[in-house]
């Protein structure tokens, strides 16, 4: 039996809230065979037809990737950033891939530096990342600028301190920073799902709270896949922040 994992995300450089804040959760999709979890559901399911030709993942990933270049124009679009994590299930090795910072031929730093440029931008991403303890193994990432170490760090201690599955800590109450560039200070951006005592007492501890709605686009959006080696189970999950989907690779025709 083919067993596939494969995780794909498109993470924008730009303002984390174009997309509009949600009021509702999510399932988590199991499978035994392939998934792709990635944040449109047409580009899910292409990579999911993909696998069920008897595509790899990374091939898989590319079809998803170009359909997203369609579906959300507004991102990366196609030719854009690639930031790749690829874990081999056979031998249990894990590849990293930045394929970020593309530029033209003639953008040369001398070209630069006549334009008066010297230095750049300090814009950094953090996004995919990889967990695994025993024979559970998890691709995951979290999008939106400054919001991805708070976010990323939110959903490990959810799996990792709480014990929960994957769509239980994606779909969990986040809080995160304003990106404004400012000095932070005791200023803390919640979700409104975060509990009214929790809420009072950081209020008591001098925090300035804003709330937004239950699924806010301002706490990113992500995608999860887990495999199970032992069973050859996969479990996957997309953030209820945005219109993404799990879509699971068919079983074969008779």
């Amino acid at each position: 039996m083919r067993v596939w994992m494969c995780l794909l995300m498109l993470w924008c450089l730009g303002h984390p809230a174009l997309a509009q804040d949600r009021d509702y959760g999510r399932s988590m999709v199991v499978t035994d065979r392939g998934i792709v979890a990635s944040s449109q559901v047409l580009a899910s399911q292409a990579g999911s037809r993909i696998l069920e030709q008897g595509g790899s993942a990374i091939d898989a990933a590319i079809a998803a990737n170009a359909v997203l270049g369609v579906t959300e124009p507004m991102m990366n679009g196609i030719g854009g950033d690639l930031f790749l994590l690829y874990w081999d299930a056979k031998s249990g090795k894990l590849y990293g891939l930045n394929a970020s910072g593309w530029a033209p031929q003639g953008l040369t730093i001398d070209f630069l530096k006549k334009q008066g440029i010297t230095s750049m931008p300090d814009d950094d991403t953090i996004i995919p990342a990889f967990m695994e303890r025993g024979d559970q193994h998890i691709g995951f990432g979290i999008m939106g600028g400054s919001n991805q170490p708070l976010a990323h760090a939110q959903f490990v201690s959810d799996i990792v301190d709480y014990g929960w599955n994957i769509q239980a800590a994606l779909s969990a109450p986040r809080f995160t920073i304003r990106d404004t560039g400012e000095p932070i200070k005791c200023s803390i951006v919640l979700e409104s799902r975060v509990s009214p005592e929790v809420q009072s007492q950081l209020r008591q501890k001098g925090h300035d709270l804003v709330l937004r709605k239950d699924y806010s686009a301002v706490m990113g959006r992500g995608q999860a896949v887990l495999r199970n080696s032992a069973t050859g189970t996969h479990f996957a999950t997309s953030d209820p922040r945005a219109d993404g989907s799990a879509e699971p690779e068919a079983m074969p025709r008779e």
